[in-house]
């Protein structure tokens, strides 16, 4: 007992002296905190909706904010990811000021593109409820969404800001809980004052979103106005890279995000072609459950991003490949437990929105053992997104969502929510795999973490 104790305090004492350890340890707690804020939110959330509005309104909002999120992606070009590693690299190098001049050089690209994106997807709201969902009652919920548009593009740019100076709760605040804490608690207010209107929801969700918005170009600009640093150089000095060299670096990570969403979205958007909305809805709880077996992963990522960056232009490669080890320990042994309860309790779980879910448990089941393979992996993707090997990144999630979009088209008519689940597992797998094998080629080591193995 003595010895496991001596043992036991030198490994804790060696990975608190570690500045690199302790800042992964301190951040990753708590971003784990705010993220499970963020899942109670989410979760409180859908179980209203599903309660008092039923599956069917679920099915609504959940493909609504799909589009959102789709259109979202096709703006940003990559940008949103790109611009963490950016940042990160003029802070460490230069300053602050530098930092905020490529930011703004990205914000005057994309705030026009979500404009036009904004017109067109009211435009074409009607036609792609109708010819591709044929479902008249998407047509509305598309054009509320279409116009808040640039304001998610706000929202999601000034929180990726916040995370490359590593100001995490400000981060997920404006990406995550502020969005879905205002859309709760408007929602709530519809309910006590107004009639029972499915379209409450879209609306609720449209205000949350741009008073989030406006709060983080506030709350950016003050930090800004702040930072000592900017007085310190002459920022005339120095040539901040140009918008072309940006999306050179950006577009590559495009076509990642392009990918992760076909990936993340692509059986729910399916599920509506084939299936009914009420289907919809079951599956979109189903989804979010099992992403309970990435929380770890899911919450550390948002500080090893720019980990990686700075240890790998700072040519720290031993500490990159240390710390990585160190999170893919942390991720598994904090997923594992999660996957046991979710598996053994699904029926408890899914029967808590209602009788009509419990027909989710095995593609609920199928979905935690993707999942569970994308913890053993780590923080492969992000890796090399941002160490320069966003190619080799984009490679993975291209063959990864062409299976996904192969598999749910073949199944989902055949198998409905067990076919997508299996879709969506399968194409995480490869992905995963992939991309272990390139950083391993890269790097020289491997990034699975399978516990009691060597």
């Amino acid at each position: 007992m003595r010895v496991f104790q001596i043992k036991f305090g030198s490994k804790i004492s060696h990975y608190t002296k570690n500045r690199d350890y302790l800042e992964l340890i301190k951040g990753s707690s708590m971003t784990f905190i705010l993220r499970l804020l963020s899942f109670i939110l989410l979760y409180v959330l859908n179980f209203m909706i599903a309660k008092v509005y039923g599956a069917e309104a679920l099915g609504i909002y959940t493909l609504s904010f799909t589009l959102l999120t789709i259109c979202l992606t096709l703006v940003l070009l990559g940008t949103d990811t790109a611009i963490i590693r950016l940042i990160t690299e003029y802070r460490s190098q230069y300053s602050m000021k530098q930092a905020n001049i490529v930011f703004t050089k990205v914000m005057k690209l994309l705030i026009p593109l979500s404009v036009l994106f904004s017109v067109l997807l009211f435009i074409l709201a009607e036609p792609i409820a109708i010819l591709l969902f044929q479902e008249q009652l998407l047509i509305q919920p598309f054009r509320v969404v279409s116009i808040v548009l640039p304001f998610m593009v706000m929202t999601r740019m000034y929180s990726k800001a916040f995370r490359a100076i590593k100001s995490i709760t400000k981060s997920i605040y404006f990406e995550i809980i502020g969005i879905r804490f205002g859309n709760l608690l408007i929602l709530v207010f519809f309910l006590l004052l107004l009639t029972k209107d499915f379209m409450h929801i879209i609306y609720a969700l449209s205000i949350a979103i741009t008073i989030t918005a406006f709060m983080s170009m506030y709350s950016w600009h003050k930090y800004i106005q702040k930072d000592e640093e900017n007085q310190k150089l002459l920022f005339n000095q120095i040539e901040t890279k140009g918008l072309k060299e940006i999306l050179q670096i950006s577009i590559p990570m495009y076509l990642t995000s392009a990918m992760s969403l076909i990936l993340n979205w692509t059986d729910v958007v399916m599920l509506g072609i084939f299936q009914s909305t009420s289907a919809v809805g079951v599956y979109s709880i189903v989804l979010k459950l099992s992403l309970l077996i990435s929380f770890s992963l899911s919450s550390i990522n948002m500080i090893i991003l720019p980990k990686f960056s700075e240890l790998y232009w700072e040519g720290r490669k031993d500490d990159l490949i240390k710390i990585f080890h160190f999170s893919s320990r942390l991720i598994v042994w904090t997923s594992i437990p999660l996957l046991f309860i979710i598996i053994l309790f699904a029926p408890v779980l899914l029967a808590i929105f209602g009788e009509v879910y419990i027909e989710g448990v095995i593609p609920l089941i199928i979905l935690c053992i993707g999942q569970c393979i994308n913890a053993c992996a780590g923080s492969v993707m992000q890796l090399l997104n941002m160490t320069g090997n966003e190619k080799l990144a984009r490679n993975a999630i291209v063959i990864s969502a062409a299976t996904n979009v192969l598999g749910n088209l073949i199944l989902i008519p055949i198998f409905g929510m067990i076919g997508a689940a299996v879709a969506t597992s399968l194409s995480i797998i490869i992905r995963e795999t992939m991309a272990s094998i390139y950083a391993y080629k890269k790097f020289s080591f491997r990034t699975w973490y399978i516990p009691f193995v060597k």
